[in-house]
């Protein structure tokens, strides 16, 4: 993951007296009852009346936050908490008040606000407080997406106009779908259409490949740009969307949470494209969409304070996983099964009914079934037929994840084949 680091009255005229004139008459003049006098009106609102946290939404609420209002910060947890509702409200800067010789790592900041690039101004130092400006830079999808929800495209560059107008095009289509999961599984599938994992070591500015311009209008990104990209998508569609910065490994990464039916899911893009990591072999993988910790964990980690979202711990509570779904009625939703016999039956079955791919996942029988061809003996045991397919193995934390394409008779340059099948297997990404 790349993280790109810095180096707002009238008056009435009398008559005049004449000797020579009639006698004045004598007017009674009724004495009048004074006017009610008006209520004063209510004091304007003074920062004594007001608590910090209140006059923080306050100014939150109008786009701005004086420097008489700005918070006083002693600690990570509530910088983090301040720095997410600025992000919340697409503010560009946020003035801090440090105190107790405390002043953030701005590195922490971007992996706990997911905010594509932030800059800082000292502008004084004393004793025991320094005032800090943060300048705050969001990514393209991010303001693509509040454009869409605010109906107000003024803000967009040209650039992003054109990632809007391809944007809306597929959201519209998402739309049309039975309910969120599925929307959901289209977004998932038109990012990982459009893109191929890209990453290069580029520090000026943001890159194209860290967003979803790079993403979706380039077809080449990093996990970053993927991340922007379905987050990007799954707002403008009505869904509960977030990112979480962590590790692959030794890596740095990036991937979404998605909310649905009351819980968090984790969701990884850019490791659900296969086409980065198997010779160009272009298969969708579906291990990481609306996945639980014990999936995620097993490849993925992260640092607490950066978690704004807990995703659901076990497969026992994931329903909307995709190998777990009650829609896995639906041929394309993947299924899991007990063992690997089980799945290899499964695979059969609804391969002699016609099935163009079968997605399945089981725990993982290391004395069995470590390679695809025993995979695929399996299933070839259980076919009534002869039939050319694709299997492709992946054996991830405890689990092995299968699938087979049955509309790829003939094998790609570069597999290997038996009997008519061909596939490929991977212990774990890069």
């Amino acid at each position: 993951m790349c993280l790109f680091l810095p180096a707002a009255a009238a008056g009435c005229a009398g008559r005049s007296a004449d000797p020579e004139a009639e006698p004045a008459q004598t007017l009674t003049v009724p004495v009048l009852e004074p006017l009610p006098e008006e209520p004063a009106p209510a004091p304007a609102e003074t920062q004594e009346e007001l608590t910090p946290e209140e006059r923080l939404q306050r100014d939150l609420e109008k786009g701005q936050i004086p420097w008489a209002d700005a918070p006083r910060i002693g600690d990570r947890d509530s910088l983090i908490r301040y720095m997410r509702r600025v992000r919340d409200h697409h503010l560009t800067e946020a003035p801090v008040i440090y105190t107790d010789g405390y002043m953030a790592d701005y590195e922490e900041i971007l992996k706990a606000v997911n905010l594509a690039y932030i800059d800082f101004e000292i502008r004084s130092e004393e004793k025991d407080s320094r005032h800090v400006l943060y300048m705050l830079t969001y990514y393209p999808g991010d303001r693509v997406a509040q454009a869409y929800l605010s109906g107000n495209t003024n803000c967009l560059n040209e650039e992003e106009r054109l990632l809007y107008d391809d944007a809306v095009i597929l959201v519209e289509e998402a739309a049309k779908l039975p309910n969120d999961l599925y929307r959901e599984l289209f977004l998932h599938d038109q990012v990982i259409g459009r893109a191929t994992y890209h990453n290069r070591r580029e520090r000026v500015g943001v890159p194209r490949f860290c967003t979803a311009v790079g993403a979706m209008l380039d077809g080449e990104a990093n996990c970053q740009g993927y991340a922007d990209a379905f987050a990007m998508l799954g707002t403008m569609a009505g869904l509960q969307v977030g990112r979480q910065s962590g590790f692959a490994g030794d890596d740095e990464h990036m991937w979404n949470t998605v909310f649905l039916n009351g819980r968090w899911y984790a969701l990884d893009c850019t490791w659900d494209d296969a086409s980065y990591n198997l010779d160009g072999t272009e298969y969708t993988s579906y291990a990481y969409f609306n996945a639980p910790e014990e999936i995620l964990s097993a490849t993925h980690s992260w640092e607490d304070y950066t978690v704004e979202h807990q995703v659901t711990e076990s497969l026992a509570d994931a329903p909307a996983y995709f190998y777990l779904t009650e829609e896995a009625t639906d041929t394309f939703f993947g299924h899991y099964h007990q063992t690997m016999d089980l799945l290899a039956a499964d695979a059969a079955a609804r391969l002699s009914d016609g099935a163009r791919y079968v997605y399945s996942m089981a725990p993982s029988e290391p004395d069995r079934f470590r390679k695809y061809t025993d995979v695929a003996e399996a299933v070839d045991a259980k076919l009534s037929g002869p039939l050319d397919y694709v299997v492709i193995l992946t054996n991830r934390g405890g689990y092995s994840f299968v699938t087979i394409d049955a509309g790829r008779p003939e094998p790609a340059e570069g597999e290997e084949t038996q009997s008519g099948i061909s596939g490929q297997e991977e212990t774990e990404n890069p």
